[in-house]
C-alpha cells in the first residue's frame, strides 16, 4: 500500500484538507506572536543604557575587551523569565544587552548576558532539577539576525567583507583585534549558516571555535555561504585555546 491507502485504512477517511482560510489564520497568529517578541526585545533595549561605568563594562574588561563598547552594547536590569499568559515576571538581574539587527539594520532582537558580582562574572545558578540555569537569553527575531559587534552605523558605507562569529565575547574580542572590520555575531553555533546578510557582502571570513562544534559550523557555514555565491574564507584560534576570547586572556583549554 502506498502511504495514503495506509493513512485512509487506518483512519477511515481521507486526508486532512488545510484551506487557505486555514492557511491564512495561521499565518497571522504566527506573526503576531513574532511581533510581540520582537516588541519585547525592543522595550528592553529601550530601557537599558548605555555600558559604559555599568556592570556590562566591567564584565568585558573582565574578559580582556579594554576598548569602549560599541554602541550595540547596553546595560540593563531586567527579568531572567516572563510569564506570557499571566504577565507574572521574576525579579531583576544585570544584564549585557546586545543588539539583534536584520540585514536592513533594524533592532529585532537582544541578547542578554546576565551578570553577578557587579559584572566580574556571569550569572551561575543551579536549577531545582540539578542543571545549570543559562547565563545568556535571546529574546526577539534570533534566526538571521546578528549582533554587530563592531557597532553600528547608519551612515557608513555597507560591508563587503564580514567577519563571523558564535559569541558576542568573541566578537567583542575580534573586533578589538581587527580594528575596522565588521564583526558580526550569530549568538548561536547552531544560527551561524542562517545569518541573513546585506546584498552587499560578498565575502565572509567564518572565525569558528577550536572544538568540534565549532569546526561542525563552520564546515555548514562554508557550504551555505559558499551556495549564495560568496567568497569564504576561515580562521581559527591558535592551538591549545577553545574560542579567541580564552586566546585573548592566556586560558588554554
Amino acid at each position: 500500500m502506498t502511504f495514503g491507502e495506509a493513512y485512509r485504512a487506518i483512519a477511515g477517511s481521507d486526508l486532512p484538507v488545510v484551506t487557505d482560510e486555514d492557511r491564512a489564520k495561521r499565518k497571522a497568529e504566527s506573526d503576531a506572536i513574532m511581533a510581540a517578541r520582537v516588541q519585547l526585545a525592543r522595550d528592553i533595549w529601550d530601557q537599558a543604557i548605555g555600558a559604559e561605568g555599568t556592570p556590562a563594562q566591567v564584565y568585558a574588561l573582565s574578559r580582556g575587551i579594554e576598548t569602549p563598547l560599541p554602541n550595540t552594547v547596553r546595560f540593563a536590569s531586567i527579568p531572567r523569565w516572563r510569564d506570557p499568559e499571566t504577565g507574572e515576571v521574576g525579579r531583576n538581574h544585570p544584564a549585557m544587552v546586545c543588539a539583534l539587527q536584520d540585514m536592513a539594520g533594524d533592532l529585532v532582537g537582544v541578547q542578554c548576558v546576565f551578570l553577578a558580582d557587579g559584572g566580574k562574572r556571569k550569572y551561575a545558578a543551579v536549577k531545582a532539577d540539578g542543571t545549570k540555569a543559562k547565563a545568556k537569553l535571546s529574546y526577539g527575531a534570533v534566526i538571521g539576525s546578528a549582533f554587530r559587534a563592531s557597532g553600528s552605523d547608519r551612515t557608513a558605507p555597507p560591508p563587503e567583507h564580514v567577519t563571523l562569529c558564535e559569541g558576542p565575547e568573541d566578537g567583542l574580542t575580534l573586533a578589538q583585534a581587527l580594528p575596522g572590520r565588521a564583526i558580526y555575531v550569530a549568538c548561536g553555533t547552531a544560527l551561524m549558516p542562517r545569518l541573513t546578510l546585506p546584498e552587499s557582502v560578498t565575502r565572509i571570513t567564518i572565525a569558528g571555535d577550536n572544538n568540534a562544534a565549532g569546526q561542525d559550523a563552520v564546515f555548514k557555514c562554508v557550504a551555505e555561504f559558499e551556495l549564495r555565491g560568496l567568497e569564504v574564507l576561515q580562521m581559527f584560534p591558535s592551538d591549545g585555546f577553545k574560542d579567541w576570547n580564552d586566546e585573548l586572556r592566556g586560558i588554554r583549554a
